[in-house]
């Protein structure tokens, strides 16, 4: 188990560095498309801590609700509608057999995206998504992982690319 621990440390090592950033650009990509759409849409560049979605849905009458306090958007009340886009989770997943590893590290992200009635709570489009992306390249390369990093990469631009997908191709 030592020797798992030491190998697989410098891999959650790295993992720990990675830069997520780029999935902020799926807000300005939201905002450029809704405002080309003829929508008067803007980011909101505060920190909005967001619980697991799953754990905030409540439903009444056929329409479903997302349990938010809008009062800690600055502003909220100006808005009809706010989307949120979150990027639940990225790093790396693989198998195990106890504590020795079958699978190398793939890439992995989960992202929600959420469209949210801010006058009534009601949840107007709520779309999830986990992707993995498997390695398919050697992996073992301490300590940059150029080849995990590249996964990893790929798992958030296809979580990103498929909220914009599953969102504006709505009927």
């Amino acid at each position: 188990m030592a020797i798992n621990e030491l190998a697989a440390g410098s891999l959650e090592a790295h993992l720990a560095t990675m830069n997520t950033e780029s999935f902020n650009e799926t807000a300005d990509i939201f905002v450029e498309k809704l405002n080309a759409l003829g929508f008067n849409a803007e980011k909101i560049d505060s920190a909005i801590t967001l619980d697991p979605v799953d754990n905030k849905i409540s439903s009444s009458n056929k329409k479903k609700y997302y349990s938010f306090d809008f009062n800690s958007i600055p502003n909220s009340q100006q808005y009809d509608e706010i989307i949120f886009l979150y990027l639940e989770k990225a790093g790396s997943i693989r198998a195990y057999y106890g504590f020795i590893p079958t699978t190398p590290p793939n890439g992995y992200s989960k992202v929600s995206g959420m469209l949210v009635k801010v006058s009534d709570s009601e949840l107007l489009w709520l779309a999830e998504q986990e992707e993995i992306v498997k390695v398919d390249k050697l992996w073992e390369q301490p300590p940059d992982y150029p080849n995990v990093t590249l996964v990893v990469e790929e798992a958030i631009e296809s979580a990103k690319n498929y909220l914009i997908d599953n969102f504006f191709s709505q009927d």
